[in-house]
């Protein structure tokens, strides 16, 4: 008898005492036990011994057999849940690999080479990608395996450097969730420092949603936020976005990143974003760049800061989407999770 592959073993401390949370990753079930009973649980491994909570660990395909193939298992699961084939729900569009600004802790630009070349999709792939997605949903209305909701993400550098294609592209979207009569969502990620009063009208007609990029309260964003042309801080051409968006009532939300900038006052960024009409705030943790230095910031440190955030965050009735995730995770659901492709990304290409 042994954990099954498929299982994970989280472990809590609580007011001096340990506890533990054994879990099958497939189906979401979880089981909490304290100290004494995980200890109990490992005797009756070591000794092979059964009794009621073991056997309803073996129900749950947490504790399995020596000879257990997990692999058949899955197999099962994917033919009784009908997940054979991955439910295609997401689009990814990346119209350009170039951005207006030059954050000190970008690990994307730190990561280029210097030979890198500035790529903007063409217009013959920015068409072969619309007609892509046409075919590819009415194909699948045919089959009856179109999704219920459709999510549209633009990514980048930025989006937003590339409007037309922006226009273009949801115009085109909306039209065909339409005759494919599915809902469908469209969210743009963008450092803000490029929208206009047209886009504004635009975004609110076509039901967008932004995430914009902003560290917190301008001494604290500029000092890591600055624009690539004159290393000025862009908190000011932000906050005019943000006065627009306002204005026309454009949902928007708030991503921020977390570095030594800011680690200690997550609180009181809630606390601003909120206060500047946010619907939502997502913390990003630092990453390494291949060829700069990224600062260094304590990983316990963050976490503790991120975790009361969190906390914060929903007594103020802010919603916080990285810790609420993983929250999310330990919910049963309707039917196993598995981490199967379900985007497909439209990126640039060069000639």
């Amino acid at each position: 008898m042994r954990f099954s592959k498929i299982s994970s073993i989280y472990e809590v401390c609580s007011d001096n005492s340990f506890y533990y949370i054994l879990r099958n990753n497939l189906t979401n079930e979880n089981f909490f036990i304290n100290e004494k009973e995980f200890e109990k649980i490992k005797s009756n491994i070591e000794k092979n011994e059964s009794r009621n909570e073991i056997k309803e660990l073996k129900k749950a395909h947490i504790l399995v057999p020596e000879d257990y193939s997990e692999e058949k298992y899955i197999e099962y699961i994917k033919e009784k849940y009908f997940l054979k084939e991955p439910d295609i729900n997401i689009f990814y569009f990346t119209f350009n690999n170039e951005c207006n600004l030059a954050c000190r802790y970008c690990y994307v630009e730190g990561s280029y080479d210097e030979n890198k070349k500035s790529l903007s999709m063409l217009p013959r792939v920015f068409k072969d990608a619309m007609n892509f997605i046409e075919n590819f949903l009415l194909k699948l209305k045919e089959k009856n395996k179109l999704s219920h909701k459709l999510s549209f993400i633009y990514y980048g550098s930025d989006p937003l450097l590339n409007p037309n294609y922006v226009i273009e592209s949801i115009k085109k979207i909306d039209n065909l969730c339409k005759s494919v009569d599915v809902e469908r969502e469209i969210n743009i990620i963008t450092n803000a420092t490029r929208i206009t009063p047209g886009l504004v009208k635009f975004f609110k007609k076509y039901k967008v949603e932004l995430a914009i990029s902003l560290d917190g309260p301008e001494e604290i964003n500029d000092d890591m936020r600055i624009f690539k042309a004159n290393k000025k801080g862009t908190h000011k051409k932000i906050m005019e976005s943000i006065k627009m968006l306002k204005a026309e009532k454009v949902p928007f939300g708030i991503s921020c990143t977390i570095g030594p900038h800011n680690v200690n006052l997550l609180k009181e960024n809630i606390s601003y974003f909120k206060e500047i009409g946010a619907g939502g705030v997502g913390f990003n943790t630092l990453l390494t760049a291949k060829n700069k230095k990224i600062p260094f910031l304590s990983i316990n440190k963050s976490n503790d800061n991120l975790i009361q955030a969190s906390d914060f965050a929903n007594k103020n009735k802010l919603y916080e989407d990285r810790i609420q995730r993983k929250v999310k995770a330990f919910n049963r659901t309707e039917h196993p999770h598995f981490k199967v492709q379900q985007e497909i990304r439209l990126l640039l290409r060069d000639g």
